[in-house]
C-alpha cells in the first residue's frame, strides 16, 4: 500500500527536485515560466488556473516562499516545506544513511470496532516509509522511535500499540527480509521500465514525472545496505535530472 499523494505533494517533490538535485530555483518572471519546470509534476490540466491557485494556497501555507536575486523574483522551499518533502519523499535524506543494523517495529492490537483509529496509525506508518512484516506488525530500518512514541501517546494509542528494537539477525537475512516486505524486486522492475521509456524519448515528460512521482510514493528508501544490486532508482533519478535540465527557465 502506498502513500496516497496530493496535488501539492506532486508540486513540492517538483520543487525539491528542481532546487536540491538541479540546484535551480524556479524564476517567477510569469505563470508560463513557473509552469515550464514544475508542470512536469502535475498533470497537463492542472495548467493555468488550477496552478496558479496550488501555488497562492502553498505560499499562503508556507510551504514555499518568493526572494529576490538581482532583482529578479525566484520561487523556493521554505524550511517547513523541506520538512513536508522529507517526510513524503525520503529519499533526499535518509539513503543517504548507514543503516546501524536494527529494525524498528510497531506491533498493535486494535479492535475491528475501532478500525478508524486503526487506519490513522497504518497511514502514520506508510507516512514514515515502515513496510507490513506481518498483519499488525509494520518494521522499519531508521529510528523513527521518538517520533512514533510521540504520536502514540498524542493519538491515545498507549496500550494498544508498542515500539520495538530488534537486531536484524533476530529476524533472518535482512536483504531477504526487506525484499518480502516492500517487494523490491517488482519494485526495481518497475523504475527499469521506467528508466526505458525516459531513454526512449517518446513520451510526454509531465506524464514521466507523474508516473515517478507515484514510485517514489511506493518506494521505503531503505538504505543501500538492504537494496538489491543495480537498484534502478538510482538511475531513474539522473535520466530525469539530465532530460529536466534540458528545459532551462529564465
Amino acid at each position: 500500500m502506498a502513500k496516497k499523494l496530493r496535488m501539492v505533494d506532486r508540486l513540492l517533490l517538483g520543487l525539491a527536485f528542481i532546487d536540491e538535485v538541479l540546484g535551480d530555483p524556479i524564476r517567477l518572471g510569469n505563470l508560463a515560466h513557473q509552469y515550464g519546470k514544475l508542470g512536469f509534476w502535475v498533470p497537463r490540466n492542472y495548467q493555468g488556473g488550477p496552478f496558479k491557485q496550488l501555488l497562492y494556497r502553498m505560499l499562503k501555507t508556507g510551504s514555499i516562499e518568493k526572494r529576490v536575486t538581482n532583482g529578479e523574483p525566484e520561487l523556493i522551499l521554505t524550511g517547513s516545506g523541506r520538512k513536508l518533502v522529507e517526510r513524503k519523499f525520503s529519499m533526499f535524506k535518509q539513503q543517504q544513511k548507514h543503516w546501524d543494523g536494527y529494525w524498528r517495529l510497531i506491533i498493535f492490537d486494535i479492535p475491528e470496532k475501532e478500525r478508524n483509529k486503526r487506519q490513522r496509525l497504518r497511514n502514520k506508518l506508510l507516512e514514515l516509509g515502515f513496510g507490513m512484516w506481518q498483519k499488525s506488525i509494520y518494521l522499519s530500518p531508521f529510528d523513527w522511535e521518538e517520533d512514533m512514541v510521540e504520536f502514540l501517546q498524542a493519538e491515545k494509542f498507549l496500550g494498544q500499540a508498542w515500539v520495538l528494537t530488534a537486531k536484524h539477525k533476530l529476524l533472518g537475512e535482512a536483504k531477504d527480509l526487506a525484499a518480502s516486505v516492500w517487494r523490491l524486486n517488482q519494485l526495481n522492475d518497475e523504475y527499469e521500465s521506467l528508466s526505458e521509456r525516459l531513454m526512449g524519448g517518446r513520451e510526454p515528460l509531465n506524464k514521466i514525472c507523474y508516473d515517478y512521482s507515484v514510485l517514489l510514493a511506493n518506494d521505503p528508501c531503505l538504505p543501500r545496505e538492504l537494496l538489491p544490486g543495480g537498484w534502478a532508482a538510482f538511475k531513474v533519478r539522473q535520466l530525469i535530472k539530465d532530460v529536466t535540465n534540458k528545459y532551462p527557465i529564465g
